[in-house]
C-alpha cells in the first residue's frame, strides 16, 4: 500500500472514512469529493482508494469538478452528505476556502501531518469562521495509523458572557481503522454558560406561568422569581440549570383568551432582548422564531352543567311504562269471566266484573264468587297478574324513593349543541373551529369576557361554555357540591392544544434547548410539574367529585330505607280524603235534620 509523505496509512485512513460515514450519517449516506489531479502518485493513490472504499461500502459517491457552490449544485434534504478534502501538510491549510462550506452539510478534512504549533496558528483563524459549522479535522499522528478527529466547539466567555474560538478540541481517536466514539461531529452549542443570563420571557396562562397581580406589570417589566409560579417556571429552572446560567425573567402581556395576531413582543426574541418567551404560546408565529419543540398539550373541551332529573309523581307515572299490559290482561280477564258465566248459564254483570276485577287487580276488592271449577281456576291465575303488578310497582316505587340517577350525560359535540342549553362564549374567540355546525351553534351564543365570566354564567343558567382543560380541573374542584362535581365535561374535545416556548432562531441555545425539552417530555416531567401547577389536592378532588357522582347514581341513598318525608305524600292524600269524607257526612247529617 502506498504512504504519503512517509505518514499516512492510506488504507487506514479510508477504513477510519468509513467508520464515520457508517456512524454519523443515516440517510442515503453520500460523499462528495472533488476532482483533483495531485502532483505525487501517492497522493493520487490516497485519492483514488478513497473511491474504491466507498463504492465498495454502498455508499453513494459524488465527485464534481468544484464544490465552491455546492449549495446550489445540490439539495441537502435529499440525502447525508459528507465533503472530504484531503491536505498533504499543515501548510497546505492555508489554501482551505472557507468559503465551500455550508449548513447542513459535513466536512472531513483530512491532513497528513501532525498538530504542532505552527499548525496551531492557522488553524485558529480558520476556526473564527468555521466554529458553527459541521467541520471536524483529521491529523495524522506520529503513528502511521492512529488518527484524530478535531473540530472548534464555541466556548462562553466568563467575564463578557459572549462566545469565543480557542483551539480546537479532540473529539475522536481512530486507531487501526476502528473508532472509539460515535461522535464525530459534535454538537457546537456551549453546554455550560457559567452563570451568564438567560434572559426568559413569562406570559400569563393559567397554569403556565401564574402571575401575582399581573395588572401592574408592562411587557419587559422585570419579574422578581418570587412572584411567578406555573409549570413553565419550572421547566426554565430545570433548562437553566442544565446550562449552568442565571434566570433573569420579564413579563410578556398576552391575551389569555386570544393570543392569535398579537405580534408586539416578537422584536424582543428578534433582538436579543430575550432568549426565551414562556407561558403557554404555541407555534402559531411562523418562521420568524424557533421552537422548543412540544412539552404539554392541553384540552379544549366544552363544560356543562351536571343536573339531576328533579323527582316528581309525574316523573314516577311516566317511569312506569309498563302498566298498560296489565289493563290489557284485565279486559281479557272479564271478558273471558262473562264468557264462562254464561256458558254455565249463571248470571252475570259485566260492569259488575270490570269494577271486581279492577279492585282485585289493585288490592282493594275480592273476585267475585267462583262456582265451578273453570271460574276458580280463572280467579287464580288472574289473582297470581295482581301479585306481579303489586309487585311490579313496589318495585318501581322503592327505585324512585331511594335510588339516584345520574345527571344528563353530553357526551359528544353534538349532544352538546342538541341539548337545548344557552352557549356562552368569548366573541374574540369563540370562532376558531371551522365546522358548519359549530359555526351555527357559535351564532346563537351569548356574550361573555374570561374564561371565568363564562364558567359562572353557564353555572348560573344551566348553559354550556367553551373551556380549557386546566381552568375546568380548578372549576370543577371549587364548585363541588356534598362531594360531588356540579359541572362536567364532554368526553369528545373539541380540539387539543400543543405548548411550545419561543426561541431567538441564532441563539446558542436552541439545538441543546430542544434535545433537553425532548428528554424532559419523554421522562414525563412537563406531566408532573402540570398537575404540580394546578394542584394535586385540586385534581384529586376534581376527579373524586365527578367519579361520585356517576357512583352515587343507581345506588341508594340512606341505606336504601323510605322514610316518611319520602312517603308522605300518600298520607297527605288519605288525610284528605278523610277530611272530605267527614265532610260529606257532615252535609248530609244537617241535610236530614233539614228535612225532619
Amino acid at each position: 500500500m502506498p504512504q504519503l509523505n512517509s505518514s499516512i496509512n492510506s488504507k487506514s485512513a479510508t477504513d477510519c472514512l468509513i467508520k464515520v460515514c457508517y456512524a454519523d450519517l443515516s440517510f442515503r449516506r453520500t460523499v462528495v469529493l472533488k476532482h483533483v489531479s495531485y502532483e505525487s502518485d501517492e497522493e493520487n493513490a490516497f485519492y483514488n482508494e478513497i473511491i474504491h472504499a466507498v463504492n465498495n461500502n454502498n455508499i453513494q459517491l459524488v465527485v464534481l469538478e468544484e464544490i465552491d457552490n455546492l449549495n446550489d449544485t445540490i439539495n441537502v434534504d435529499d440525502a447525508d452528505w459528507l465533503v472530504v478534502v484531503y491536505f498533504k501538510n499543515c501548510k497546505a491549510l492555508t489554501e482551505f476556502n472557507v468559503k465551500i462550506v455550508f449548513e447542513k452539510i459535513k466536512y472531513l478534512i483530512i491532513v497528513s501531518d501532525d498538530l504542532n504549533e505552527d499548525c496551531t496558528s492557522k488553524m485558529k483563524s480558520i476556526g473564527n469562521v468555521i466554529n458553527k459549522y459541521d467541520v471536524t479535522f483529521v491529523f495524522n499522528e506520529n503513528k502511521e495509523d492512529h488518527f484524530k478527529f478535531m473540530t472548534f466547539i464555541p466556548q462562553i466567555d466568563e467575564e463578557t458572557c459572549k462566545e469565543i474560538v480557542t483551539l480546537p478540541n479532540i473529539v475522536n481517536i481512530c486507531a487501526n481503522g476502528q473508532i472509539e466514539r460515535k461522535t464525530i461531529f459534535p454538537s457546537k452549542n456551549p453546554k455550560d454558560i457559567k452563570k451568564c443570563p438567560i434572559n426568559v420571557g413569562m406570559g400569563s396562562l393559567y397554569p403556565f406561568g401564574i402571575i401575582n397581580h399581573k395588572e401592574k406589570y408592562k411587557t419587559f417589566d422585570r419579574l422578581n422569581e418570587t412572584e411567578v409560579r406555573g409549570l413553565d417556571l419550572d421547566l426554565v429552572k430545570v433548562i437553566v440549570n442544565q446550562f449552568n446560567g442565571t434566570l433573569n425573567l420579564y413579563f410578556i402581556y398576552k391575551k389569555e383568551e386570544n393570543p392569535f395576531g398579537q405580534l408586539d413582543f416578537i422584536p424582543l426574541v428578534l433582538n436579543g432582548s430575550l432568549d426565551v418567551i414562556a407561558g403557554g404560546f404555541y407555534r402559531i408565529y411562523g418562521n420568524v422564531v424557533a421552537y422548543s419543540g412540544i412539552y404539554t398539550s392541553q384540552a379544549v373541551t366544552w363544560m356543562y352543567v351536571a343536573n339531576r332529573t328533579s323527582k316528581s309523581w309525574q316523573s314516577l307515572i311516566v317511569k312506569i311504562d309498563g302498566l298498560y299490559i296489565f289493563v290489557i290482561f284485565h279486559l281479557i280477564y272479564s271478558c273471558v269471566w262473562c264468557f264462562v258465566r254464561k256458558f254455565d248459564e249463571q248470571a252475570v254483570d259485566f260492569r259488575n266484573t270490570i269494577l271486581y276485577s279492577w279492585g282485585a287487580l289493585v288490592g282493594t276488592t275480592s273476585l267475585q264468587d267462583a262456582l265451578s271449577l273453570k271460574q276458580r281456576i280463572l280467579n287464580l291465575t288472574y289473582l297470581i297478574m295482581c301479585v306481579h303488578l303489586s309487585a311490579y310497582v313496589s318495585l318501581h316505587l322503592y327505585y324512585f324513593l331511594t335510588v339516584l340517577e345520574p345527571p344528563e350525560l353530553l357526551k359528544s359535540n353534538d349532544d352538546v349543541m342538541r341539548s337545548g342549553r344557552p352557549a356562552f362564549l368569548i366573541p374574540i374567540s369563540k370562532y376558531f373551529v371551522l365546522d358548519e355546525k359549530y359555526l351555527s351553534f357559535a351564532n346563537a351564543s351569548e356574550e361573555c369576557t374570561k374564561f371565568q365570566d363564562c364558567s359562572d354564567l353557564s353555572l348560573l343558567r344551566n348553559g354550556v361554555t367553551i373551556i380549557l382543560q386546566g381552568f375546568f380541573l380548578n372549576y370543577q374542584a371549587r364548585t363541588a357540591i356534598n362531594y360531588e362535581a356540579k359541572v362536567l365535561s364532554a368526553a369528545e374535545n373539541v380540539l387539543t392544544v400543543y405548548y411550545e416556548m419561543l426561541l431567538r432562531k441564532n441563539s446558542p441555545y436552541v439545538e441543546r434547548l430542544q434535545k433537553l425539552m425532548t428528554h424532559l417530555f419523554e421522562a414525563g416531567i412537563p406531566d408532573r410539574f402540570y398537575r404540580h401547577a394546578i394542584g394535586l389536592t385540586v385534581i384529586g378532588k376534581a376527579h373524586s367529585a365527578c367519579q361520585n357522582t356517576v357512583s352515587n347514581s343507581y345506588s341508594c341513598q340512606s341505606g336504601c330505607k323510605i322514610t316518611f318525608d319520602q312517603f308522605a305524600g300518600v298520607f297527605y292524600l288519605w288525610l284528605f280524603g278523610c277530611v272530605l269524607s267527614c265532610g260529606a257526612f257532615i252535609f248530609e247529617l244537617f241535610g236530614k235534620i233539614g228535612r225532619a
